[in-house]
């Protein structure tokens, strides 16, 4: 089974699924409507008098697939075990075969939907690969253009239609829980816009007693939350209203569709919102409670279908508001965290180490991570580890959690403040009184109050004006000064300048690997930056930095919106790409 939620079960075994009769008497009672607004049509619609397949049209794991082209005369079995690149061959052929009908209900929509679902299964190593090629030959638009044209036609008018909408929301669903390129594809092929319709279509919501509509409720949620995950995409559910529509879904006495929809309103909600949905629902206490079940899950470590690393990451997501934090520990989480951390899945110890970062900007929390025998042990072993994210989450939990009483950081201040380097702070946290040796070095300087006390426009524009300076702070007195700012993390933050620093020469610059820009990050503590710049070698580094010097506002906004960079890290980076000359 791979990570994250699936559908119910591997769609070639076809026992769940109803045919469209079926469907049409579950719910013969209901009165026949249509939404003009979502052209779906009920779940009750007229089934057709004729052309309807029998069952055994579905079972199809012996099925020639007719069509054109490289995958003509092809059968599943001789699909089977085939070298990946092979794989990728027979996908780009499949999604070019689907590209060319004109009607999706005649049987090939079907059948190479399933196609592509079958690959899923057998080639469970190679799924977010798939995946990829998915999305690389414009599969996502294809899937939505299919859904849309069957939702006209009446998805349970019969199983012409009911069968290939089945298979297509099946590896839509799938595949984008392997692929955030893909997932994001779906989300700008319009895919939130229909899956919220179909969670907000009142005859749907009627008849969830139905196992197709129940079906196309799952469906239609769980890919949800998969594009949810992906960053630059919460716009798209803002515009739909997808909160809202989603929020009645916790209410349901259904465990997976009351878990999938508290974990995806955690990725979309805003920050305000956020408080709401705990108040309300319960939902912290939950999303621990189904955390440990899936840690005790056995070998497979789920729980209704959820990882243990997928549920932290709904909680991280929920622990951003301050005053989620201390319930998350409340509800029992840090005996599960310790355990995440201890299990050997890269994936569960870095989504644990870095809501563990996110919950230690709470002092309260922080002291309780302490206190907590053996937590901070496996962070400290963790740090070292040889996943990259692993050891960066790591990292940044123990610099919040030791942070100041850090002998290592202690000794860079002190040294700063005796070689008189040059440095501006920034105040991050709202209310912070610094003491002991940062107190006294803070004493007569300048300071950005970036706290949330003031706007954020004046405040960057000093900044910006005393970066340009490299820190030369002579014209100031020596009373201490604020300027306005607004809040962009909790710590407190030193950011030091020294126009005299070693840097990087362009020839060297130029001939960095991929690999070599990734320690280049590293070293200068911008771990942050890595998931967003493993494409990047010397020559595209140094094209981000002509583009700083050429046009800066599209770079900041760049490292702003497209790389969602905190402030923190668009000084550090900043400063860092400096160096290259």
């Amino acid at each position: 089974m791979p990570d994250g939620p699936l559908s119910v079960q591997d769609p070639r075994d076809t026992s769940a699924m109803m045919n469209s009769q079926e469907t049409y008497r579950s719910s013969q009672n209901q009165s026949k409507s249509t939404s003009a607004t979502t052209n779906h049509y009920t779940a009750n619609e007229a089934s057709s008098a004729a052309g309807t397949p029998s069952k055994d049209a579905v079972a199809q794991d012996q099925v020639q697939v007719n069509g054109t082209g490289g995958i003509a005369n092809e059968t599943t079995i001789s699909l089977k075990n085939l070298p990946i690149e092979e794989v990728i061959v027979k996908v780009r052929q499949i999604v070019a075969e689907l590209e060319k009908l004109e009607e999706y209900h005649r049987g090939e929509g079907m059948r190479y939907q399933k196609m592509l679902g079958d690959f899923y299964w057998d080639y469970a190593d190679h799924r977010t690969e798939i995946a990829n090629a998915l999305s690389d030959c414009g599969y996502a638009a294809l899937t939505v253009k299919m859904l849309k044209t069957m939702n006209t036609m009446g998805i349970f008018k019969n199983d012409d239609i009911w069968f290939p909408t089945y298979y297509t929301y099946n590896t839509a669903w799938n595949y984008s829980d392997a692929s955030e390129s893909l997932a994001k594809n779906l989300a700008e092929a319009d895919a939130v816009r229909l899956l919220t319709l179909n969670l907000g279509h009142k005859p749907y919501l009627s008849n969830i007693q139905s196992k197709n509509v129940y079906y196309v409720l799952k469906a239609s949620l769980s890919t949800l939350h998969n594009i949810a995950r992906c960053s630059d995409v919460k716009h798209f559910f803002k515009e739909n209203k997808t909160a809202e529509v989603i929020m009645p879904f916790i209410s349901m006495k259904d465990e997976f569709l009351k878990a999938i929809s508290m974990l995806t309103l955690a990725y979309i909600v805003e920050e305000e919102e956020n408080t709401k949905l705990i108040d309300e629902t319960n939902t912290i206490s939950s999303i621990v409670s189904w955390t440990e079940n899936a840690v005790d899950g056995g070998s497979k470590r789920r729980f209704k279908g959820f990882t243990p690393w997928e549920l932290t990451q709904g909680l991280d997501k929920l622990a951003v508001n301050d005053t989620n934090k201390i319930q998350v520990v409340e509800a029992g989480a840090l005996p599960v965290f310790l355990r995440m951390l201890q299990h050997d899945d890269p994936k569960e110890q870095s989504s644990t180490a870095h809501c563990i970062w996110t919950l230690s900007f709470d002092k309260t929390v922080r002291q309780k991570i302490i206190e907590h025998e053996g937590l901070v042990a496996a962070l400290e072993n963790l740090s070292k580890n040889e996943n990259s994210e692993v050891r960066k989450n790591c990292l940044g939990a123990l610099w919040m959690i030791k942070g100041e009483n850090d002998p290592a950081t202690t000794t860079k201040a002190e040294y700063t403040f005796q070689q008189r380097k040059e440095y501006i702070p920034l105040m991050m946290q709202k209310k912070y009184r610094p003491d002991g040796w940062l107190g006294a070095i803070l004493g007569a300087k300048l300071f950005f109050d970036f706290s949330g006390k003031y706007p954020f426009e004046k405040s960057m524009q000093g900044l910006l004006k005393e970066l340009r300076g490299r820190g030369q702070l002579s014209h100031m007195t020596d009373s201490t000064d604020e300027v306005d700012g607004l809040i962009a993390a909790e710590n407190h933050m030193l950011i030091e300048g020294n126009p005299h620093k070693t840097t990087v020469a362009a020839h060297m610059a130029l001939s960095m690997s991929r690999d070599d820009v990734t320690q280049w990050l590293l070293n200068r503590h911008l771990d942050i930056c890595v998931p967003h710049m493993a494409q990047l070698d010397g020559k595209l580094l140094w094209q981000l930095k002509l583009m700083k010097d050429e046009a800066p506002q599209f770079f900041f906004h760049l490292l702003d919106t497209k790389l969602k960079l905190s402030f923190v890290d668009i000084l550090r980076f900043t400063a860092a790409i400096d160096e290259l000359h």
